[in-house]
């Protein structure tokens, strides 16, 4: 901040009186400085879940500016192609060791996090890993409002495990990799709290479905036999031969949902 002051890249806005700061002195008071006078921005970046829920920030003299948060900027430098996936990736890896919540996943990401454990977990895949159990630990999501946040989560992890088994020509690796990153993937009934009020009836057994159905369809793999194969033994032993053992309701549900959707594809390539 000092260097850019003294180059002029930034400039500091004026405080608030001394008397609004003595009525409303506490941790929130540098912020209320900033939404004293936004002079005149374009955009105000906060990260702050209080604050930049709302699409906008307005100033005591009603000026509005677009509200951000640093993943906004993140996202918005790479797809100016200002940084690249590299740096995109460290910058939003240093969000979550910062302790930011709700940053979002890639398959990409979770599936280099992961082929870097060896002996132990890496630097990347524990920050994953940590950054998920934090926003549980916090109650920070509220559900229905965060479901797709949650939804997102699930399917980055399927698809990071589908695509290890595409990149990884070591079987055994990818077994091992898969069963890591299947490890961090947040199970429905594990986060039942996260409702304001009650779930929706089912809620837990639809999820499951969901999820186990979409990883009993390796779509992507239908062109490698060998692959299609070790990956179909790892699914047995990692989540039907379980889920079978455990809950043998929702793995009926599974059952049902997989029959009703090979057969709808039937129908329609039949009317075709």
């Amino acid at each position: 901040m000092r260097k850019a002051s003294a180059e002029g890249k930034i400039i500091f806005g004026p405080r608030r009186s001394q008397a609004s700061e003595e009525q409303e002195e506490g941790p929130d008071a540098p912020t209320l400085h900033l939404l004293s006078d936004l002079m005149k921005a374009e955009v105000v970046v906060f990260d702050d879940r209080a604050l930049n829920k709302e699409p906008f920030a307005t100033d005591q003299s009603g000026y509005r500016a677009r509200s951000a948060t640093s993943l906004d900027i993140i996202e918005e430098l790479h797809a100016r192609s200002v940084i690249t996936d590299a740096e995109r990736r460290a910058l939003r890896h240093r969000l979550r060791l910062a302790g930011a919540a709700l940053v979002p996943l890639d398959a990409d990401e979770i599936e280099m996090a992961a082929s870097r454990n060896v002996n132990t977990e890496s630097q990347e895949f524990r920050a994953i890993r940590d950054s998920i159990d934090l926003v549980r630990a916090r109650d920070v999501p509220h559900f229905p409002s965060e479901i797709p946040w949650f939804l997102s989560i699930n399917r980055a992890t399927k698809q990071a495990i589908v695509e290890i088994w595409q990149n990884e020509p070591d079987k055994d690796k990818a077994a091992a990799v898969a069963d890591a990153i299947f490890g961090v993937r947040p199970a429905a009934e594990d986060w039942l709290a996260q409702w304001d009020g009650h779930p929706p009836p089912g809620w837990i057994m639809a999820v499951d479905r969901v999820m186990t159905s979409s990883l009993a369809l390796p779509f992507e793999l239908s062109g490698d036999k060998e692959a299609t194969s070790a990956y179909n033994d790892w699914l047995e032993r990692r989540v039907l031969g379980p889920m079978r053992a455990s809950a043998p309701e929702s793995y009926k549900l599974v059952v049902e949902h997989l029959k009703n959707f090979i057969l709808e594809a039937w129908k329609e390539d039949e009317e075709e």
